[in-house]
């Protein structure tokens, strides 16, 4: 993995990493943070230029330290928070990422860990210092994808427009912040709420509705969008969100918003039809009304298929229901025998 990795060519073993770094790694993994400043303060000019020149990051690993021994709702300890802002005002880099000791190949930069361990004021000195929002880890995560874990991180970083730009991003399974959030398994209270900060920013893709539709998340997308639209003081507003609204337009997917926005537009330039009533037709309108087919049929069904039509050529179409109808898939079958 590691040969793989071009971040790490450099320096394919700890063995061949900067002396200071090393040091710092040491410090990290018994979870001392006073140790690895410690041994910034102590470095020489030679070691730090050393290390500043090398591919390896400082900064995450002292942040993985502070983390270990982080409890559920702690803030950046004092001391992580210094450690943090020497390493910056030493020259070395706010986006430099730095792998795992025991796990080369997974990597990350300073940003998204401390995204990740629910750090603020450390966030905030990085990106105050010049990190990238766009910096991503080994698993080709931004900040946004591992804050849906910190509310409060997230809400922070969505004050920032350059974040807001990338609530679309994809990491290495194609999967958004906002489809993160609603898959997460188990799903709690805090995935919810960043769920509810991320929507007004996002506009689903037809993968995003392929993912959230395979792991039966659309019941919860809509109950999202119901949400927003309650949130944000509209009235009047059906209790289902399964079926289409202007409220919650955005969360359906892209065919169904082009269909939908193409007939209102057509109605406000002098259609037969007002506004009002196309308004009235869409809302029977649920989700997915252009997908294409599940699937086509298979050589499985080819025996009910026969079965269904000797049943239809002997006792009439009422003997259906007897070869097999209340299966899943009778409703083919029956158009089917129609055609043929």
């Amino acid at each position: 993995m590691r040969s793989r990795n071009p971040h790490w060519r450099a320096a394919k073993r700890q063995e061949d990493a900067a002396e200071l770094w090393r040091r710092v790694v040491d410090a990290a993994q018994i979870c001392s943070v006073l140790r690895a400043r410690a041994a910034l303060l102590a470095a020489s000019p030679e070691l730090i230029d050393e290390a500043r020149s090398g591919p390896l990051g400082l900064i995450t690993p002292v942040i993985r330290a502070a983390g270990a021994r982080k409890t559920k709702a702690a803030a950046a300890p004092r001391e992580l928070l210094e450690t943090v802002r020497l390493a910056l005002d030493k020259g070395f880099s706010a986006d430099a990422p730095c792998p795992q000791v025991m796990a080369w190949e997974i990597w990350s930069p300073p940003l998204v860990t401390a995204a990740s361990y629910g750090y603020e004021d450390v966030c905030e000195e990085l990106l105050r210092r010049g990190a990238s929002p766009s910096s991503r880890n080994s698993d080709g995560d931004t900040a946004l994808h591992v804050a849906v874990e910190q509310p409060r991180v997230l809400r922070q970083l969505l004050r920032a427009a350059d974040f807001r730009a990338l609530v679309g991003a994809e990491n290495r399974w194609r999967l958004t912040p906002l489809v993160s959030a609603l898959v997460a398994s188990p799903f709690k209270a805090k995935h919810w709420e960043c769920a509810l900060l991320l929507a007004p920013h996002a506009l689903l893709s037809d993968r995003d509705l392929a993912v959230l539709a395979a792991r039966r998340r659309v019941p919860r997308l809509a109950s999202l969008a119901h949400a927003l639209a309650v949130a944000s003081g509209r009235r009047g507003l059906p209790a289902d969100a399964m079926h289409w609204h202007p409220a919650w337009h955005w969360s359906f997917p892209p065919p169904d918003r082009q269909a939908a926005s193409l007939l209102r537009a057509h109605s406000a330039q002098g259609s037969p039809l007002p506004p009002e009533l196309w308004l009235h037709v869409l809302s029977f309108c649920r989700r997915g009304w252009f997908a294409a087919p599940a699937r086509e049929q298979s050589d499985a069904d080819e025996p009910l298929l026969d079965r269904a039509r000797e049943a239809v050529r002997r006792r009439g179409a009422g003997a259906l229901a007897a070869a097999g109808a209340d299966d899943a898939r009778s409703l083919g079958l029956r158009r089917r025998i129609a055609r043929s």
